[in-house]
């Protein structure tokens, strides 16, 4: 399909658009990124973000969690308001994207856009390819209003009179199949959070890898099985001073599910998950009230039934 989507469910974006076959599908609202589409391209059971077996938490976050708060946005697997994307037609099987929102409240020290690229590629034969690069400006991840730099933090405090300037940059490569019966998806993917420190031993960059595998088996024509597995790195931090450790960061999710249809608008459902966060991280399933202790873990275990029309 013209939107990347092919290997997922419906999408919940909310948007206008204009398309042609030759110039391909220009896009203005509310709606995923070309790094979110372009990626995780087996979604387990058609599950996207917001839920408790979505791997974004891992695959897109950092596990770090210091004393204080951060008012800025982590996370690179998010729908974005008031963003243009276009989508170029599919052209021996390649397809590329191109994601803006411009900071319509940028001022000379503030300018909070955001930017996404990727190329993918996919045949008949159900093979797909997909790399992805999203970059956040001035999202002020480790400071901000709410951020208290305090001993042992690693939080940079933002004032008027001493602005900062932050660039976080997602890069993902991604690769799903799909047989008879079943489906595969793989992803691996390299964050780095940066800013300008405004106190000694303020934050100045932690670099991470993560990785996710899912697959899903149809059984029979109704009764489908689905796993995944996804691990968060510990990765590598700098401060202003320069001494900084990521040692017992990072965190792993596993996921299991099931589903049968009763008939074509209506099937059952069971879903269960386990996030495990290292000594010194802290990992969420799907939510801030779903996130570990430091070096916690949490189970989750849904059941229900899904309509589609």
């Amino acid at each position: 399909s013209s939107n990347g989507q092919s290997f997922l469910s419906e999408p919940r974006d909310a948007f206008v658009f204009i398309g042609h076959k030759t110039f391909g599908t220009l896009s203005v609202g509310q709606q995923d990124t070309v790094y979110k589409m372009f990626g995780d391209k087996v979604r387990m059971l058609g599950v996207s973000s917001s839920n408790f077996v979505s791997t974004s938490n891992l695959a897109s976050n950092p596990s770090w969690r210091s004393a204080g708060t951060s008012a800025g946005t982590t996370s690179f697997n998010t729908r974005v308001n008031q963003q243009f994307v276009w989508i170029s037609p599919r052209i021996n099987g390649f397809e590329a994207g191109i994601s803006l929102r411009p900071d319509p409240s940028k001022t000379t020290t503030r300018n909070q856009s955001l930017s996404s690229m990727g190329l993918n590629w996919q045949n008949k034969d159900g093979l797909y390819l997909g790399v992805a690069r999203e970059t956040h400006n001035d999202y002020r991840a480790f400071s901000g209003t709410n951020a208290t730099a305090v001993s042992g933090s690693i939080l940079n405090t933002s004032t008027d009179a001493d602005p900062l300037r932050s660039k976080d940059t997602g890069t993902r490569l991604s690769l799903g199949y799909r047989g008879k019966g079943y489906r595969v998806g793989a992803d691996t993917s390299t964050l780095k959070y940066s800013e300008t420190p405004t106190t000694a031993a303020g934050f100045k960059s932690h670099t991470l890898r993560t990785w996710q595998v899912t697959g899903e088996y149809q059984v029979t024509a109704d009764f489908t099985l689905a796993a995944e597995y996804a691990k968060n790195g510990a990765g590598k931090c700098e401060t202003a001073s320069g001494a900084c450790s990521t040692t017992g960061l990072g965190g792993t999710l596993f996921g299991l599910g099931a589903k049968y249809n009763l008939d074509k608008n209506f099937s059952v459902f069971a879903l269960a998950a386990r996030g495990n966060a290292n000594d010194a991280g802290v990992i969420s399933l799907g939510s801030n009230t779903g996130r570990t202790a430091t070096g916690g873990s949490i189970n989750a275990l849904a059941i229900g039934m899904q309509a589609r029309f």
